[in-house]
């Protein structure tokens, strides 16, 4: 704490903005970063976690070995025609319930104004995810039971 406020104080010269700013990124750069560990693989995990991850591998969406991606993935689902896109769908909203940043709902205009068909979602995985994930693993092992347990909790 202390060291941090002489620092800001003595490089900044007490200015809030311009060099102040200056100085804040270079901090944030210097102690902050941004790489993020990983526990040991022997390591017991949440089941929650696993278990979306699984999951979305199997239905083709980004998943931890993306992390590395710097732009969302764009998805346009079609629930009502297609068997893959509803499941992906329901997993979507189950992680949005359960408070996981991993996707995020976008507006669809239909015809003339009215209802789209279709949904519209950027999906990406970051360390917020997987930190999430093992947060709401206290409501359930599966995406299912973690909706199932924050609804219930309302």
């Amino acid at each position: 704490g202390e060291l941090l406020e002489a620092v800001q104080t003595v490089l900044g010269r007490g200015e809030t903005y311009g060099t102040g700013r200056a100085v804040a990124r270079a901090l944030e750069q210097v102690l902050v970063g941004a790489r993020t560990g990983r526990p040991a693989p022997a390591a017991p995990r949440s089941g929650l976690g696993p278990a979306v991850e699984a999951e979305t591998e199997a239905l083709a969406l980004p998943g931890p070995q993306d992390a590395h991606e710097k732009t969302p993935r764009d998805l346009r689902l079609d629930p009502a025609r297609s068997t893959l896109d509803r499941r992906r769908e329901l997993l979507l909203r189950r992680l949005t319930v359960c408070g996981i940043p991993y996707a995020q709902e976008q507006e669809v205009a239909g015809a003339a104004g009215g209802e789209g068909l279709t949904t519209r979602w950027q999906v990406r995985w970051t360390p917020a995810t997987a930190a999430m994930l093992t947060a709401a693993g206290a409501r359930g092992v599966t995406p299912a039971q973690a909706a199932e347990g924050v609804l219930r909790q309302r």
